[in-house]
């Protein structure tokens, strides 16, 4: 282990590139926070999938992470390669909830002064294998959850005819199966086809009237 001093981390869900932080999030000055150099498996794991921590990491990190307004953040550290850098937020139970990216000069700081540091052995389980999609901007991300859970909310509530109305004005043409238009459009939202995308935005505004 070793400290980290005077970054910058804006935990979220997704971790977002500095450039998409909103004036809004919640942004921590850190004072110092705890590090650990893994390898390129485990730090691609915990950035793209849903991690638990096991064995006595949490300890290690434990009341470690201090901001500059004199806040004690329990469980907080960064994990770092040769080529990046991430902060992790975990609860008490090792799950890892909120991940952060880093500013472009204090990522390269952390690795720099690192590179004779040896590889930390994390023990985690991945508990999600779905690959969290990092390809999309923030407002891709965002639009994309709204939509499908706008589609997830008519197919639970079998508005289907309302469900097919979308899928005729997206796709100019009739589908009988049900299951295979929402998958359809699913997969359409899932890989930002912005034609659909904007449809769907045009019709929503419509049929929410």
């Amino acid at each position: 282990m070793k400290e980290v001093y005077d970054i910058v981390l804006n935990f979220k869900k997704l971790p977002y590139e500095f450039y998409e932080w909103n004036k809004t999030d919640e942004i921590f000055h850190i004072k110092k926070i705890p590090s650990f150099k893994v390898d390129d498996k485990t730090l691609f794991n915990v950035l793209n999938y849903d991690v638990i921590i096991k064995d006595n990491f949490l300890e290690e990190i434990h009341n470690k992470t201090e901001t500059f307004n004199k806040k004690i953040i329990k469980y907080s550290a960064v994990l770092y390669n040769g080529e990046t850098a991430l902060g992790i937020l975990i609860d008490e139970n090792g799950f890892v909830i909120k991940k952060s990216k880093l500013l472009f000069d204090e990522e390269d700081d952390i690795i720099n002064h690192s590179k004779s540091v040896n590889i930390y052995k994390l023990n985690y389980t991945i508990y999600k294998k779905e690959k969290i999609n990092l390809n999309h901007t923030r407002y891709e991300n965002n639009m994309i959850n709204i939509l499908n859970n706008y589609l997830s909310n008519l197919y639970k509530n079998k508005l289907y005819d309302e469900l097919k109305y979308i899928y005729l004005e997206c796709f100019d043409k009739k589908e009988d199966n049900i299951s295979s238009m929402y998958l359809n459009l699913n997969d359409k939202i899932n890989n930002f086809d912005i034609k659909v995308i904007n449809k769907l935005k045009d019709l929503f505004k419509v049929l929410k009237k």
